[in-house]
């Protein structure tokens, strides 16, 4: 039934899976967003990065229009997704459905006109490669 939401909604989905997994365990992730924004992190091949995430951007690029980048669109997300999960982590905040849905919007926002509204398929496209 996933394949009949908006895609709007199906990043909301994938957003709150996603945002929840990260803050589960907040020592965790603040070693893993200490590793992503580290120099170690930097020090792996572009290349070998851009071939581990590859699948990522395969999935998702039916969801944009035709010449995004996906790569550096995702990494954006990421950044912000990460910047906003560091805020609550150091300033020990409670994480509410409030907080996480502004994040959301802001991601959501700073996308908004890349994603591909014209394909109607698209969302049904997403839902069969992540089934």
């Amino acid at each position: 039934e996933d394949t009949k939401l908006s895609l709007k909604e199906r990043c909301r989905q994938l957003f709150f899976r996603t945002w929840k997994f990260i803050l589960r365990d907040r020592e965790r992730c603040m070693f893993y967003i200490r590793f992503y924004y580290s120099r170690h992190f930097d020090g792996v091949d572009e290349n070998e990065r851009n071939k581990r995430y590859q699948k990522v951007v395969e999935v998702m690029k039916p969801a944009f229009l035709e010449g995004t980048d996906v790569w550096k669109t995702l990494f954006h997300l990421c950044d912000m997704m990460f910047t906003s999960a560091i805020r609550i982590i150091r300033y020990n905040l409670q994480e509410s459905d409030e907080i996480a849905e502004e994040v959301f919007h802001r991601m959501y926002k700073s996308v908004e006109d890349l994603l591909a509204w014209e394909q109607p398929a698209c969302a049904i496209k997403i839902a069969e490669k992540t089934a």
